[in-house]
C-alpha cells in the first residue's frame, strides 16, 4: 500500500495530471488484478491505438500519399529518418 500512496502523491503533486485520486487508485487495482500478461495486453493495445492515430493524422494530411509514402512517414515519425 505504501507503493501505492508514494505513486498518487506523484499524481496528485503533476500539474498536467487529469486523473482524480480515486480514479488512480481504481486504475491501480485493476492493473495489479490483471498480472503481468494483462499489464502487457493493455500496454500493446494502447501503442497500437497511438501508431494508429499517427497514421491516420498522416493520411488526413497527406491525403495524396501512397501507402509506401505513409509508411515512410511514420518511420521517420518514429525513428527521425531523413527523407
Amino acid at each position: 500500500m505504501l507503493c501505492a500512496v508514494m505513486h498518487l502523491k506523484q499524481i496528485d503533486s503533476d500539474p498536467a495530471s487529469d486523473t482524480s485520486t480515486r480514479a488512480a487508485l481504481v486504475q491501480l487495482s485493476l492493473y495489479r488484478k490483471a498480472g503481468p500478461s494483462g499489464r502487457t495486453r493493455v500496454a500493446v493495445e494502447l501503442s497500437d491505438a497511438v501508431r494508429e492515430t499517427a497514421v491516420a493524422g498522416i493520411r488526413r494530411r497527406h491525403p495524396e500519399y501512397s501507402e509506401r509514402d505513409v509508411t515512410l512517414a511514420f518511420l521517420r515519425l518514429v525513428y527521425g529518418l531523413g527523407k
